[in-house]
């Protein structure tokens, strides 16, 4: 019997009376690109805040790996991309290879681990498609440009699951579908993806499947029309 990279069984959450999640179940097969969907408000940045271990589910189980959520960080098994854009980086003098190395707790201490740091996140920003712009400065990217850094940032340390939370919200459709591309092309070594959305429709279909979350539970999606109906 395979693991899963991700198993929530009947999850509940609610902020003080108000529920949000009601007995959400979802099964992430390793090496799956899955989709989750769903309309502002239903709680998608709960279960991935959930998933991520910074929030403690008010019943039911999650699991990561058979690892709980704060293991399966600790073990590096996880990469985020969380929502941000570039303006939170206007003022702060970082370049995208320190941004990716900062994922890697490079030190100058020991000057052969810190080249051998160097060499992955220059590695990882080549697979986000920022080859040549590792010395540019993050407040200065474009917002395609910024993503995809932020995914290099993710993908830095090889993770087993790839959480992504709205990461095409502040793109137009080419740089949206661009981004889509570069996610499936990393997912293609094995690594488990999961993309929270609530704009299904603007993504090109280069996933497994997609699931929508709404009324605080998961469902398989069989139509677009669920989506936008909010289930």
């Amino acid at each position: 019997m395979s693991i899963s990279a991700v198993r929530l069984s009947g999850v509940s959450f609610s902020y003080r009376e108000h529920p949000v999640l009601a007995g959400a179940s979802l099964e992430l097969a390793p090496g799956e690109f899955c989709v989750l969907a769903g309309q502002n408000g239903a709680g998608k940045t709960t279960l991935t805040r959930i998933i991520l271990g910074e929030l403690e589910p008010d019943g039911g189980s999650v699991a990561v790996f058979d690892r709980t959520p704060t293991a399966a960080i600790a073990d590096g098994l996880v990469g985020y991309v969380p929502q941000q854009s570039p303006d939170d980086y206007r003022h702060i003098p970082l370049t995208v290879l320190e941004l990716v190395q900062s994922n890697l707790n490079a030190t100058r201490i020991l000057p052969h681990r810190h080249a051998r740091e160097r060499s992955l996140a220059l590695e990882a920003i080549q697979r986000a498609g920022l080859a040549g712009l590792h010395d540019r400065l993050v407040g200065e990217l474009s917002g395609g440009q910024f993503q995809s850094a932020l995914l290099a940032r993710a993908l830095v340390r090889s993770p087993w699951l790839l959480l992504l939370d709205e990461p095409t919200s502040n793109l137009d459709d080419a740089n949206a579908a661009a981004l889509m591309q570069t996610v499936s092309q990393a997912s293609e070594g094995g690594m488990s993806t999961l993309l929270i959305t609530h704009d299904l429709a603007r993504l090109p279909r280069l996933y497994d499947r997609t699931v929508v979350l709404g009324h605080g539970v998961i469902h398989e999606e069989s139509d677009e029309r669920s989506v936008h109906n909010g289930l």
